[in-house]
């Protein structure tokens, strides 16, 4: 008997410190207003980087850490010179682990030039580098830097003399310095990169999307090929106008070169502000023909990459997309965070959906996006992003699961807010 309450008392004590280590943590880091927008694991530490004000500060990105437990090892918040704002956005800035430790930053500042930062492993600022080599233009479109050899790729879209953006490659070394800038897409076109992946060190695969119409509700997405080391456009693909596989947000290209692809398809043009879109999951060949396709989403209005924000191949060789899709609880409209896992040939696994840690019943504030995500060596699957529901101020959040996506014990309706977020009709 003595032995079986020992046995029963350790297997408690087991699922109590496994679910220990997983958290859903929305908190106010001490500013007026505060909220991440990416969220990447790098060996274990959480990185978190989004948007903070303060009572003197309109705007300044803020950039915290945390341990694989969920507590919080340094914060800091940027500003530009004489404390003057800096800005990042779903399409304007990134964060990328250093080659030489620490953190490179990208921000944009209100004279909306790029800026590169490099900070230490404990967010202490080392230099910082401004881009304002384009004079006439908005220089400020730039997502996460991919390290290069001895610097970093950039990539973008820079708006030119004539006020119509062009996709951008610029390559730079560790002080951020500009080693080579490639301008492609047409001049006379409105071409902008969504998404870029890196293979091997030689070849940068770009997807982006060209709008054909003044009104901005018809476009084709186009894939190039280029050779890092010198800039050279191998080939390009173009679509047709407003292609099944939807207007193109995200790329994943796989060890055999086909490229699975998040995506928006219009429905419904009802304007040039308001579309009813699909979003749409594809597998593509080398040959950019369409392997699979997959609806992942019930159709609804169109925000920016509502739906999947991300995609990646953890360590178990499927995929997990992150992101943030509306819902309804208790009848009022919301957004709740979600992560998303499936197969290379687009078959579910499991699809989860989460909200911060308030109170839920009768608090309509209630809500969250995630974003980026990272995978933790043990497997488990860190998110994040903006939450709502305690307050009138957004809060930072970061949510900790195992690698199906549960917080507690089986079965995963136990987590808090996961079963009541259900999707919206």
């Amino acid at each position: 008997m003595k032995l079986l309450t020992k046995a029963l008392l350790l297997l408690l004590l087991g699922q109590v410190s496994l679910s220990a280590q997983l958290f859903n943590i929305a908190e106010d880091l001490g500013y007026v207003n505060n909220r991440f927008e990416r969220v990447i694991v790098h060996n274990d530490t959480i990185v978190a980087v989004g948007l903070a004000s303060t009572d003197s500060l309109e705007r300044g990105v803020l950039i915290a850490l945390y341990d694989s437990t969920g507590q919080q090892i340094a914060s800091e918040i940027l500003t530009d010179v004489e404390g003057e704002g800096l800005y990042m956005l779903h399409n304007a800035g990134g964060v990328v682990p250093a080659n030489n430790g620490g953190y490179i930053i990208i921000t944009y500042s209100i004279r909306f030039n790029a800026i590169f930062i490099k900070l230490d492993a404990y967010l202490n600022e080392e230099f910082r580098y401004e881009y304002t080599d384009i004079e006439e233009g908005a220089n400020h479109n730039y997502y996460d830097p991919i390290p290069f050899g001895e610097g970093y790729l950039l990539y973008g879209y820079i708006d030119r003399d004539n006020d119509l953006p062009d996709p951008f490659v610029r390559i730079v070394d560790e002080q951020g310095q500009t080693l080579r800038l490639n301008f492609y897409g047409e001049y006379e076109s409105r071409d902008i990169y969504q998404d870029a992946q890196l293979i091997g060190d030689s070849i940068l695969v770009a997807g982006g999307q060209r709008i054909v119409n003044a009104s901005s509700t018809q476009g084709i997405n186009f894939f190039d090929r280029i050779r890092v080391s010198d800039g050279t456009l191998l080939d390009s693909w173009e679509s047709s106008v407003n292609p099944d596989m939807g207007w193109l947000r995200q790329l994943f290209v796989l060890e055999d070169g086909d490229i699975i692809t998040i995506g928006q398809q219009p429905l419904e043009i009802i304007d040039e502000n308001t579309f009813i879109v699909q979003p749409m999951l594809t597998r593509l060949n080398g040959n950019f023909e369409t392997v699979w396709q997959q609806p992942i989403w019930r159709s609804g209005y169109h925000i920016w990459r509502d739906g999947l924000y991300e995609i990646q191949q953890v360590s178990d060789g499927y995929f997990v997309g992150s992101g943030h899709l509306s819902t309804e609880i208790d009848g009022d409209l919301t957004r709740a965070g979600w992560l998303f896992k499936f197969t290379a040939f687009g078959d579910s696994l499991w699809s989860r959906y989460y909200l911060p840690p308030f109170e839920i019943e009768g608090n309509p504030q209630i809500g969250g996006s995630f974003f980026n995500f990272g995978e933790l060596s043990s497997g488990h699957l860190v998110s994040g992003g903006t939450a709502s529901g305690d307050g009138p101020q957004r809060r930072c959040w970061i949510i900790k699961t195992d690698a199906d996506g549960c917080q507690g014990e089986t079965p995963c309706e136990v987590l808090t807010g996961v079963a009541e977020a259900e999707p919206r009709e």
